[in-house]
C-alpha cells in the first residue's frame, strides 16, 4: 500500500493522469463511485492544478537562479576591474 500523504504532494500528482489519479484514490480509500463524470472532471481539475503549480515552482526557482547570478556578476566585474588595475 502506498503512502497516502502522496496525494498531498504536487509533484506526486502532477505525474499522474486523472483516471489514475482516481484509481489510486479509489484503491487507497476504499472508496466507491457515485458520479462518474463529476469525478472525472474533478480528477482533471486536480491534475491539471497540480502540473500548473509544478511548472511555476520551476520557472520561480530558475528566475531566482537569474536573479542571484545578476546580483553576483557586477561584484565579481568589480573585483576584476580593481584586481587589474593598480591604480585603485
Amino acid at each position: 500500500m502506498r503512502n497516502n500523504t502522496y496525494y498531498f504532494y504536487y509533484k506526486y500528482v502532477a505525474t499522474l493522469n486523472e483516471s489514475t489519479f482516481l484509481d489510486n484514490l479509489r484503491n487507497d480509500y476504499n472508496l466507491t463511485s457515485q458520479n462518474q463524470q463529476f469525478e472525472n472532471d474533478l480528477a482533471n481539475q486536480i491534475v491539471v492544478l497540480a502540473k500548473n503549480a509544478d511548472r511555476k515552482f520551476t520557472f520561480f526557482n530558475i528566475a531566482i537562479g537569474f536573479t542571484i547570478a545578476s546580483l553576483i556578476s557586477p561584484i565579481g566585474l568589480l573585483l576584476f576591474h580593481i584586481y587589474n588595475n593598480p591604480n585603485w
